[in-house]
């Protein structure tokens, strides 16, 4: 090994603790992750894929809490937890939890379980679950999915599927495709759409488009972005195109019309030859399975990097355990007490806890929304 190389490796090994201080309280969002933490998590988790394994969980128990339903999440956490040395508790579905069954509150279930485990990998169906998660207890918390508001780990997994078939990240056009409003992948990903100045085309019924909110908050970033209400006519200029089943358990109809959500085997004649499809599974209707013998078909490898990139997460987390966790960055506001405050989202963890709230800007406009889910929140007055 040269100079040159032993600096850059050292460089990287700098790079990697800094990562680690920051993922040392776990993963609830990627909003406190710049360009380079994500680069940097990407570059690590190929490694892993290269096979590089550490064995960094040795003589640890993680445990896998999944409130709702998984298949591809729970299992990939579960396995990379167990080829990096760990151990693994919980349960795939909580009806048979005191929390279901004799109605302890989920705070109440967190606490106890934290006392049994050196992090917690958690998927529930409320928004904002997660982030109440790492506000309660002393161990790193990284989030599985928390209702229909964020996905941070698919959202990495999504991005390295794309580095990889598309030799980079930034200029691309995504086009997102499918239920675009109630999807927790979709919020990630136009994060780092800003992030990587992409260029996004919304594929979706005018029930299920991004909400005003997410629209007028891209607009604030200064993102190019065009919407359709069928595949036919965007997908020539695509470079990645990322469907999302409709997600039928977070919303009352569904009636909706999806065929011309559907890709024809016309489509692909039309596509881009670099043209990737990726799905964070599982699929209906939406892709048929003639899709899957194309080249276009990525959803499959997807899914499999899964384990690469969670692994390497882990590792970052557990590398760094012995100091102190990094304090939550969005601590919330105090509003006036002339008003009380309400989150506009029904699904919101808020409703069942004590609520919190803070302030962003959006265009200029100073605007309060919940410290949870990030939906806006509306004031009544006490009279």
């Amino acid at each position: 090994m040269n100079k040159v190389e032993k600096m850059n490796n050292l460089e990287n090994l700098k790079n990697l603790k800094k990562l680690a201080q920051k993922l040392s309280h776990g993963l609830i969002t990627l909003s406190g992750l710049d360009k380079n933490d994500i680069l940097q998590i990407l570059s690590y988790s190929q490694q892993f894929k290269d096979g590089y394994n550490p064995k960094s969980l040795e003589n640890r128990i993680v445990a896998s809490l999944f409130f709702e339903a998984s298949t591809r999440t729970r299992l990939s956490f579960e396995t990379a937890i167990q080829r990096l040395g760990g151990q693994v508790i919980g349960f795939s579905e909580s009806s048979n939890t005191s929390l279901a069954a004799k109605n302890e509150s989920l705070s109440d279930t967190l606490e106890m379980i934290a006392g049994y485990a050196d992090a917690i990998v958690m998927r529930h169906p409320n928004d904002g679950s997660a982030q109440l998660a790492q506000d309660l207890l002393p161990v790193p918390i990284l989030n599985g999915g928390d209702g229909g508001h964020l996905h941070p780990t698919q959202t990495l997994l999504d991005l390295f599927s794309i580095f990889e078939t598309q030799g980079g990240l930034e200029g691309i056009h995504l086009g997102l495709m499918g239920d675009l409003r109630y999807s927790r992948t979709i919020q990630s990903l136009l994060e780092m759409a800003v992030m990587f100045n992409m260029r996004l085309s919304f594929i979706a019924d005018d029930n299920f488009q991004p909400s005003q909110q997410q629209l007028d908050w891209l607009v604030a970033n200064h993102v190019d972005f065009s919407m359709y209400d069928n595949i036919h006519t965007a997908i020539a200029e695509l470079d990645v195109l990322y469907i999302t089943r409709l997600q039928k358990e977070r919303f009352a109809d569904d009636n909706t019309d999806v065929q011309n959500l559907i890709i024809t085997k016309d489509d692909l004649q039309h596509a881009k030859t670099n043209l990737k499809i990726l799905h964070p599974l599982p699929r209906n209707e939406e892709i048929p399975t003639y899709v899957d013998d194309t080249p276009f078909a990525y959803y499959f490898q997807q899914a499999t990097n899964g384990l690469f990139v969670r692994m390497a997460l882990l590792d970052l987390i557990f590398s760094n355990d012995s100091e102190s966790r990094a304090s939550s960055p969005n601590a919330p506001i105090k509003l006036a007490n002339a008003k009380q405050w309400t989150c506009c989202n029904a699904r919101c963890i808020s409703h069942q806890h004590q609520p919190a709230f803070k302030s962003i800007t959006i265009q200029g406009q100073e605007n309060v929304v919940c410290y949870y889910c990030e939906h806006n929140a509306t004031a009544q007055h006490i009279d």
